[in-house]
């Protein structure tokens, strides 16, 4: 059994074990690129869906200031409808007292001119 004390078969051993440790080696690495690549891809994916809910945000707020016009416009229409009756009645009285005014002034008008007629 010289063959196995021969500094050759030696060496074969060492490149046996060397060879051993870089396939570990490489398959370790593999395995580090593999979640590497998957934890960019959940970044991702997180980045994707925190986009959507921002947008989703904007747009329940916009919804909600929308609303919240509608609503003062509809109470506005809602006060002016309510008022509607009393500024009609206020403003029928107000023409009443002015062709009440009309009226007297051209009644005043009219007994100036006779007046004026007779003398």
């Amino acid at each position: 059994n010289v063959d196995e004390l021969s500094p050759s078969v030696g060496v074969a051993h060492i490149g046996d074990c060397e060879e051993g440790q870089l396939r570990i080696k490489r398959v370790g690495q593999e395995r580090l690129e593999k979640r590497a690549k998957e934890a960019e891809q959940a970044i991702s994916d997180m980045r994707s869906a925190l986009d959507s809910a921002e947008q989703e945000v904007l747009i329940l707020r916009s919804r909600r200031e929308q609303a919240e016009i509608e609503a003062k416009t509809l109470d506005r229409v809602a006060a002016v409808t309510t008022g509607r009756g009393e500024t009609t009645a206020s403003v029928g009285k107000s023409l009443g007292t002015l062709k009440g005014g009309v009226e007297t002034i051209e009644a005043f008008a009219s007994n100036l001119e006779v007046v004026a007629g007779c003398c």
